[in-house]
């Protein structure tokens, strides 16, 4: 148990994981009771290790920076992967560094998110957020009530100047990451 609250501290910047540990160790510090026969020391090394993996559950699943998602895929199950395309920038045009991106992503499951990279580094999880009709016109097997197919977002890639490499990936509802989109601008400063 010690090993794996160890593990999971270690992932956490160096300031946090402190403070993390000096508050674990002041509000679990072994207290000792008063009772009519007896004094008795609790809790337990034992309930206190399960404490503190609990605690160190719960501090790494409220610092996580990807938006939640569902559940990982069952790999029993057969998943196709998504389909999806980005609609602007177009491939090779010449933008600036605050860009406007949209495109679509759609699965049978459906899709929650789509997360967009430049040049490999994940700069962005975009919600869905558009209808889409032409798409489930397209694709009517991915035709849902209420479905939500679009995705767009402004994003500053004032750290990218030059030729970059934009690609994205869609989350689909069983869990798994399909890469549907790649292609290449430049990005004047």
């Amino acid at each position: 148990m010690r090993n794996i609250l160890v593990r999971m501290l270690r992932q956490l910047p160096p300031r946090q994981a402190q403070t993390r540990i000096v508050n674990w160790r002041s509000h679990h510090r072994v207290q000792r009771l008063d009772s009519m026969s007896d004094r008795r020391r609790l809790p337990s090394s034992a309930a206190v290790q399960v404490c503190c993996a609990l605690t160190a559950a719960v501090i790494l699943a409220s610092c996580s920076s990807e938006p939640p998602g569902p559940q990982r895929p069952d790999p029993a199950v057969a998943n196709p992967p998504s389909v999806g395309f980005v609609d602007t920038p177009a491939a090779g045009t010449v933008v600036g560094p605050i860009l406007h991106v949209a495109g679509w992503a759609a699965d049978e499951s459906g899709v929650a998110w789509v997360r967009l990279y430049a040049d490999d580094q994940i700069i962005e999880h975009i919600p869905m957020s558009v209808p889409r009709p032409d798409v489930e016109k397209e694709f009517p097997q991915f035709s849902k009530p209420g479905a939500l197919h679009g995705w767009h977002a402004t994003i500053d890639f004032g750290d990218h100047v030059g030729y970059t490499h934009i690609s994205a990936e869609a989350l689909d509802g069983r869990g798994a990451l399909t890469r549907f989109a790649q292609l290449s601008v430049k990005i004047r400063p």
